[in-house]
């Protein structure tokens, strides 16, 4: 079994995939290690994988795991967690499937298991690839295949306060406009004193007038700042986006 309150050491070294497995032609792996996990309550759950291991993650839902109760799967893309964000029902069993492909002997996996709740998860995670769309592994939508980010413009209010307020605050949010065509997989950072991050965000895709929320990294102090804005375009390359928005906090 698998537990919400700490994390989950699972040995993957030898696993082999068994007669009685489900099929998982989307993500297959050479072998598999299997835990269950009864949720407490109803709701979405975050599951990760954070030991850089395991090649992918896959979940079912129901009173034994088959091919037709798979939420979703994601398989390894670099080194990184691979995550799920799962709906989740009282009572009613998941099953998450670890897979391997030759881990080295002595091997294990981290599986963490945490409140899902507007927890965003884009293609799979920092390690993953979704090659499903819209899924709970973070597929990101069937129009970001053709996104030009690059013909992309955000705007949005000047950046004004003081550095205490912001300080003050987990979570800086920030209310901005995408202009011309919407951008997809985004990585957002607020740029400070120095040329250092004070803020990080992610967001699947964004178009139109949005709420953007950034965890803020370090405490901002007095000096000038920028919004700075990436994306993926359609041949899967990161490029900057044009932003206006930027200020000064006293």
């Amino acid at each position: 079994r698998a537990s919400a309150r700490r994390s989950t050491l699972i040995p993957i070294a030898h696993a082999t995939v068994t007669e009685d497995e489900p099929a998982d032609p989307v993500c297959p792996a050479l072998g598999s290690v299997w835990r269950q996990f009864k949720p407490g309550r109803t709701g979405r759950l975050l599951v990760s994988l954070r030991g850089g291991r395991g090649s992918t993650l896959s979940v079912y839902s129901g009173r034994l795991p088959t091919q037709g109760n798979e939420l979703d799967c994601v398989t390894r893309a670099t080194y990184g967690r691979l995550e799920m964000n799962v709906p989740a029902r009282k009572g009613r069993s998941l099953w998450i499937r670890v897979g391997a492909d030759g881990a080295p002997s002595g091997t294990r996996e981290k599986l963490r298991i945490e409140n899902g709740r507007g927890q965003v998860v884009v293609d799979g995670g920092p390690g993953g690839f979704d090659p499903t769309t819209g899924g709970p592994g973070g597929g990101l939508p069937r129009s970001c295949s053709a996104s030009h980010p690059e013909r992309s413009r955000i705007s949005g209010p000047r950046i004004r306060g003081s550095a205490a307020g912001f300080n003050s605050r987990g979570a800086l949010v920030f209310r901005i406009k995408v202009r011309r065509v919407a951008i997809c997989d985004v990585q957002a950072d607020l740029v400070g004193p120095k040329g250092r991050v004070y803020a990080t965000g992610i967001a699947r895709r964004l178009g139109g007038s949005e709420t953007l929320r950034l965890q803020r990294t370090r405490h901002l102090r007095r000096g000038n700042y920028r919004l700075r804005i990436t994306a993926v375009d359609y041949l899967g390359k990161r490029v900057t986006v044009r932003s206006t928005v930027r200020g000064k906090l006293r």
